[in-house]
């Protein structure tokens, strides 16, 4: 079962999101906010019981990217989810320097949304295509070929990217690999320090910027 809150301060579009989610047999609403400072007051009460945060990024008060950030660095071990209406990249940068796991857009379908709470929990991440698309080009527009560091990768390193691109887990990866799991993790972080990434996301898109990953 997956614990589930939902930050959302419109009322139509949080009940709609609740519906939806109530009608999975592995998702549990744990609670439902309008406004994220309540979220934050309540969230030392129910910390244990919560898995997932999945807030909209413009709200009154605390926005999304501010609470997402307040809850990596008191709440470590809950996963957040971005909702937004817009493909913007900086609000995209700004949510995964704070700390989010996932980016959906509203206007796709709820399966995406579905897709994103069961990555997130598996240790992954999840972003809509649109939003993937918009970050690779302007990354590509705003870096020449020459600015970029000539990092040289070994054939094992570029086949976990290629792993870690197909949303596998680091036990699948180590079956694909014929690795121990200890080794792959050991791999992965050493690749993130060559690499200056901090997580899946981040090294991901470093590998899609690099032409390593085509998406």
């Amino acid at each position: 079962m997956i614990n589930i809150v939902i930050v959302e301060d419109l009322p139509l579009v949080l009940e709609g999101i609740k519906v939806l989610l109530d009608q999975e047999d592995q998702f549990n609403i744990v609670r439902t906010f309008s406004d994220g400072d309540v979220l934050l007051n309540q969230l030392k009460y129910i910390e244990g019981k919560v898995d997932v945060v999945i807030t909209d990024i413009e709200m009154p008060g605390i926005n999304g990217i501010q609470l997402t950030q307040a809850i990596s660095d008191n709440f470590p071990s809950i996963k957040t989810i971005a909702l937004s209406m817009y493909d913007n990249v900086e609000y995209y940068n700004q949510m995964i320097a704070a700390g989010a796991k996932g980016f959906v857009l509203k206007q796709k379908h709820y399966k995406e949304l579905k897709e994103a709470i069961n990555r997130v929990t598996n240790e992954e991440f999840y972003f809509s295509s649109e939003i993937l698309q918009h970050v690779i080009g302007k990354m590509t527009n705003d870096s020449a070929p020459e600015d970029r560091p000539n990092i040289k990768l070994s054939q094992r390193e570029i086949q976990l990217i290629k792993h870690i691109s197909e949303g596998l887990l680091n036990k699948e990866i180590a079956d694909k690999m014929n690795l121990s799991l200890r080794s792959v993790e050991s791999l992965k972080s050493r690749l993130m320090d060559k690499t200056d990434t901090r997580d899946n996301a981040s090294l991901l898109m470093w590998g899609i910027k690099n032409q390593l990953i085509d998406i």
